[in-house]
């Protein structure tokens, strides 16, 4: 884990001019969050007019368990199963128990900078809200708990559903041992129960559910015993991986569930098949696409994670669409806009396909730069290929527009800033991935880990922090009145700058 960890950080920061990148990361990181706490204070005013301020903790906690659990299930996936490390850590001196529980905690590290986030909003929030100092106690607390528990969940579930899986398609999966992940996994049904038991009896809502459960009753003693069950369910999840779930995973790695199908078959008599002439841009996109869908790593992180991420997404809308409709409402005149770009830029950070437009191609680098295609129709077919995979985005994004527009010319302004964003977006990150070009090959199973989603945080960065410092300064200062159609033509222009300055830079490095 330690290892895993340095060559994160390596990756992340880089060798050289590492001090640098700190302060840059560190410096974006402050001006995020002061941005972000103008935002808050403006929103609780409004709230606490109508003592709704609890909307905006409910909107928080709810938020964070959302994103960690996006977040942890595709860390999970790439981390193990679709890394390539698995077979070198077998002939290590090392129990398989070892080597699963040291891959939890690196997941978990993973997602603290989400709960880090939270934290900084939570106590901001006890802040305007005047708690005691049992409420920051119980945060710090819950912030510890709050990332363990879905990494416990998801990886359990994960560990039980492959291992049936493989034991149906092998015999040779059906180890007795085995059988005793089907008693941790009652046992942390039965404390779940036991925990969320009291809190539905009572009738609460699912936005409310994580508030019921950490932060209110009726004495201390009952909810100290809630994080104790929770704590409970962290470590039989731990014991459970330590004693049996090292061998599940070795098991189900074993088993070939996902090795890659064979790229290339060699076909002796040709008589049977005609041949057409297609563009180049078209012949670049089937081949890309093919490829994305061929390989496991690729196919789960540019298609099917942003597709199972989006149905959630609609999902959690439609469940909640009173709350997004009032929370929208309660941005002020020309919040919508920037809630609808919060809400694409937060998905396009679990899509990689345009961020690993170049580096996708691994092994075949060195083959991809000799093709007699001009770079004007490769870099084409790369956008044409992003925007496809973002086919899901799009659409729980329209269930938002739905919810919160008012009226069909506020639909069609909203229409417009995200096909603007979709497409600024996707060539903003083939940018950030242009210098892939230069490699001789790289291993694609090692491609998705954390180094890829801090590649596309600046962008991000930018994107969010542009229109908080715009609404800042024309609201504050200049005291003009926002719109949704100024909001609107300001987030679509600062997009096509920003893309137009990346698709220059990408011109001028494969020219």
């Amino acid at each position: 884990m330690k290892i895993k960890l340095i060559s994160r950080s390596n990756i992340i920061l880089g060798e050289e001019k590492r001090t640098s990148r700190i302060i840059d990361i560190v410096s974006l990181f402050i001006i995020f969050i002061a941005l972000t706490e103008v935002s808050l204070v403006r929103i609780f005013n409004v709230l606490h007019l109508s003592n709704n301020e609890i909307m905006i903790f409910n909107s928080i906690i709810n938020i964070q368990l959302i994103a960690t659990t996006l977040f942890m299930f595709i860390s999970i996936i790439n981390t193990f199963y679709l890394a390539s490390d698995w077979k070198q850590m077998m002939v290590y001196p090392i129990k398989s128990g070892n080597l699963l529980l040291s891959k939890c905690v690196l997941c978990y590290f993973s997602s603290m900078l989400i709960s880090i986030f939270a934290l900084i909003f939570l106590f901001s929030y006890g802040i305007l809200a005047n708690e005691d100092i049992i409420y920051y106690l119980q945060l710090i607390l819950y912030e510890i708990i709050i990332t363990a528990v879905p990494t416990v969940y998801i990886v359990l579930t994960s560990l039980t559903v492959l291992w049936i899986i493989s034991v149906i398609k092998s015999s040779e999966s059906k180890d007795k041992k085995n059988k005793w992940l089907i008693v941790v996994d009652l046992v942390v049904i039965i404390l779940t129960c036991i925990l969320f038991k009291f809190t539905l009896n009572n009738h609460i809502k699912v936005s409310t559910l994580l508030f019921n459960i950490f932060f209110s009753g009726n004495q201390r003693s009952e909810i100290f015993v809630k994080f104790i069950l929770a704590l409970f369910i962290i470590v039989i999840g731990c014991i459970g991986f330590y004693l049996v779930g090292g061998n599940v995973y070795l098991t189900i790695m074993k088993s070939g569930a996902f090795r890659s199908k064979d790229s290339k078959k060699i076909e002796l008599h040709l008589t049977g098949y005609d041949f057409k002439l297609r563009n180049p841009i078209v012949s670049n996109i089937i081949r890309d696409v093919k490829l994305i869908m061929r390989i496991p790593v690729l196919r789960t992180n540019c298609i099917m994670g942003n597709a199972v991420i989006s149905a959630i997404s609609v999902i959690i809308l439609i469940l909640f669409r009173k709350q997004v409709v009032g929370f929208a409402n309660a941005m002020g005149a020309g919040g919508k806009s920037f809630l609808l770009v919060l809400w694409l830029l937060s998905f396009e950070l679990l899509n990689f396909t345009a961020a690993t437009s170049f580096s996708r191609e691994g092994r075949a680098l060195n083959q991809f730069k000799v093709y007699p295609v001009g770079n004007k129709k490769i870099l084409f077919s790369k956008i044409c290929v992003g925007i496809l995979t973002n086919i899901f985005t799009f659409i729980s994004t329209n269930v938002l527009i739905v919810l919160i527009s008012l009226g069909f010319v506020q639909f069609i302004l909203f229409e417009a800033v995200i096909i603007v964003y979709m497409i600024g977006i996707t060539i903003i990150q083939i940018e950030r991935d242009i210098n892939s070009i230069e490699l001789k090959w790289i291993d694609i199973k090692d491609l998705f880990q954390i180094g890829v989603i801090f590649k596309v945080v600046k962008p991000y960065f930018i994107l969010t922090m542009l229109p908080i410092i715009y609404a800042i300064l024309f609201y504050r200062l200049f005291h003009i009145e926002l719109t949704e159609f100024l909001n609107s033509v300001f987030l679509i222009l600062m997009v096509c700058i920003y893309s137009i300055y990346s698709f220059k830079k990408i011109i001028n490095n494969m020219g």
